[in-house]
């Protein structure tokens, strides 16, 4: 398989045989980009109600039992994923698992019990980052496929996009500048700044000076799949470098000028005018937001520039379709995570139980 096929071997110590004639449980597993579908967790069932609860979960349980191959009475379950949703190994729940732990041990330092469970969750954590680092090796390098997956596109779809590219005017090597796509969407050149921020956020070298059709449409996919309060942060986030969670006064204003060029709109000028701005000469996220509820006229240029994306590319009812269907999915993930959450607390408020019962026996 390792060789002839470029499957890969997973094994684990307790899967071993404990001799050399016992049989050894592994798995082979290989990543394709092109499948619709992929593995995302495997479980093993011994009872009746270990596969009625896998099943609804739904988990696909696979034909065989495993006392076919020698070992016990038990079958292996699969969950698959969808690969619209790109899903790396979820950190958060063993960081909160851990504070936990280090919460309850601050209460009880001397119980070992505890000690043992924080080691524990920190070796678990720092393997758990190591495999989203090489997950996170895996997301295609190649623009046109990572926006064929990120949308779930099929082969039309993506050949629409390509063509709506191909009546841009550009060179003779396929590739327009940020100015040709500002436009192309009819839009003012003073608005070519922002633009280009767009683009950065699918480019890894922050430098964008022309566009090829891969770039362009994984810009346009990550951009146009924004919600409002998503677009606000990317608004800030381009003055905010650092993550500071503030901008000046003064960027807040550039800002503005981009979007509303020598403030010749008579709206903006009423706004600046009535706006409190913070006498520290620094706004947070929160009054950044704020100012958007109160007067959404200062950043509709913004939300203005995606509208026009979306409906130059596939349409405005295509897009609403794909948010609609990706916010149903968003629902059911977050279903998902709640539930396993759950139970993760209450395996680990048994483990606890468990291991103080044991401890005791031992200590009696």
């Amino acid at each position: 398989l390792g060789d002839k096929d470029g499957y890969k071997i997973i094994t684990h110590q307790e899967m071993r045989g404990l001799t050399a004639s016992d049989p050894t449980f592994c798995i082979w597993f290989k990543k394709d980009a092109a499948k619709t579908r992929h593995i995302c967790d495997i479980r093993i069932s011994y009872t009746a109600d270990d596969r009625k609860n896998l099943k609804n979960k739904n988990y696909e349980m696979l034909p065989q039992c495993l006392s076919k191959f020698g070992l016990g009475y038990a079958n292996v379950w699969i969950l698959w994923t969808s690969c619209q949703i790109l899903r790396l190994t979820n950190s958060d729940r063993i960081e909160k698992e851990l504070k936990d732990y280090r919460d309850m041990l601050a209460k009880s330092p001397n119980d070992s019990i505890l000690f043992n469970m924080v080691q524990e969750a920190e070796r678990r954590l720092r393997d758990i980052h190591l495999r989203e680092e090489e997950q996170g090796k895996d997301i295609p390098g190649d623009d046109l496929v990572y926006t064929k997956q990120f949308l779930a596109l099929s082969k039309a779809e993506l050949y629409k996009m390509k063509s709506t590219f191909k009546s841009i005017n550009f060179d003779q090597k396929g590739r327009i500048s940020v100015d040709d796509f500002v436009m192309f969407l009819r839009e003012p050149l003073t608005m070519s700044p922002f633009v280009k921020q767009i683009f950065a956020l699918s480019s890894q070298t922050n430098t964008v000076p022309i566009l090829d059709a891969g770039s362009t449409l994984k810009a346009i996919a990550i951009f146009c799949m924004l919600g409002c309060s998503e677009m606000l942060k990317c608004i800030f986030a381009w003055y905010d470098i650092k993550g500071f969670g503030y901008i000046e006064n003064r960027e807040f204003l550039d800002l503005l000028g981009i979007f509303h060029p020598k403030h010749r709109d008579d709206r903006v000028v009423r706004s600046l005018k009535n706006a409190d701005l913070p006498v520290d000469g620094t706004m947070s996220f929160g009054k950044f937001e704020d100012y958007n509820r109160k007067y959404p006229h200062l950043f509709y240029p913004a939300f203005r520039v995606r509208e026009k994306m979306r409906d130059k590319f596939m349409g405005l009812h295509w897009w609403k379709r794909k948010l609609a269907k990706y916010e149903e999915v968003r629902k059911q993930v977050q279903e998902h995570d709640k539930r396993e959450e759950e139970r993760e607390n209450r395996e680990r408020r048994q483990r606890y139980e468990v291991s103080k019962d044991l401890m005791k026996q031992g200590t009696d």
